[in-house]
């Protein structure tokens, strides 16, 4: 529970007041929430840095959906404040979790693969351009550096760590630079594109890597923010750069404004898990209920490779019966 912004340590467990069973009529679902996947939106949220309303944090989920007279199904993809154990989530917004993924799994996939499909389904490419995928290490990096590779797009990502940019070489091949200091990867990536121009560019970062971006474009690239920080205005683009198509993405209101969009993404996610296309990303798991605080900090500082999840703790089974333990005092009998 989130009771005012502006620290982590804000966040507490508490216990969560029951949830009844939604009507199909409203096409409401109450979600037994298993995994949570945590976003970097979710850390400015509770930072309190997020513009304008965010509702609570959390939004990637995978669980068992509850309808009445139905059955329960093992669903993933969005719900209304989904860090705790039940969620209330309409059935645009979940699908069926495909066979081959875990609850963790599948949390991993809703908003990042959501958004490098809106990515890229935004731009005009042609095979043997150049994408430039700021903080490469991360979930959608991850999935935008494959999309790449489908299409045949030459990369060039950045990232702040050494072991990040060794994982995104061996898994794309792709040449790396700093996310951590734009100087530096200027002159990386000017280097590397040798005289060459960029087509297309991924941002998520602020400030002067936004300039290097525009500077390192060629004529007529196409350049999709999803950042929440900093964001250049079209005007601002347009006097660094006229000719580049600029898109802003902001894939929480576009959900909203159009739910059956919402669940088209998701359907298809789905079929392309099925058909081994598409796989889980690599994640870092933390118990919700003693390493929350953990969770975030991680994703905060950008220790993480992949996605952050918060995996929800297990019902716990009624204690019938008696049980005798022996073993006199010894710490293992205590500790039983």
């Amino acid at each position: 529970c989130l009771h005012s912004r502006g620290a982590i340590t804000n966040l507490v467990v508490e216990v969560q007041p029951a949830l009844g069973v939604s009507h199909e009529v409203d096409g409401e679902r109450i979600l037994h929430v298993r995994a949570v996947g945590l976003n970097f939106r979710d850390v400015l949220n509770v930072l309190g840095e997020y513009p304008g309303t965010p509702g609570p944090p959390g939004g990637d989920c995978a669980g068992d959906t509850v309808s009445t007279g139905g059955p329960v199904v093992p669903s993933f993809g969005y719900a209304d404040a989904p860090l705790a154990s039940w969620a209330r989530t309409t059935r645009w917004l979940v699908v069926p979790l495909p066979a081959p993924l875990a609850y963790e799994q599948g949390s991993t996939l809703p908003s990042a693969w959501s958004t490098a499909h809106m990515a890229f389904g935004g731009c005009c490419v042609a095979s043997d351009g150049a994408l430039l995928m700021h903080a490469a290490a991360g979930g959608v990096g991850v999935v935008a550096i494959e999309y790449a590779q489908w299409m045949r797009l030459r990369t060039r990502g950045s990232a702040g760590k050494p072991y990040k940019h060794r994982y995104v070489r061996q898994s794309s091949g792709g040449h790396m630079s700093s996310s951590r200091d734009a100087a530096v990867s200027s002159l990386g990536m000017s280097h590397e594109l040798n005289a060459c121009r960029l087509h297309f560019a991924v941002n998520s970062l602020s400030m002067d890597f936004i300039a290097l971006a525009c500077a390192l474009m060629a004529e007529d690239g196409c350049f999709e923010e999803i950042g929440k920080r900093g964001v250049w205005s079209t005007h601002q683009i347009e006097g660094a750069a006229p000719s580049l198509v600029h898109n802003v993405l902001a894939l929480d209101s576009t959900m909203a404004a159009d739910p059956s969009w919402g669940q088209a993404i998701l359907c298809l996610l789905s079929a392309r898990v099925l058909g081994g296309i598409t796989a889980s990303l690599v994640l870092q798991c933390f118990d919700m209920s003693a390493q929350y605080e953990l969770a975030f900090r991680t994703l905060r500082n950008g220790l993480n490779m992949g996605k952050v999840v918060a995996r929800m703790p297990a019902a716990r089974e009624a204690a019938d019966g008696s049980h005798d333990v022996t073993g006199g005092t010894s710490g293992l009998r205590l500790l039983t």
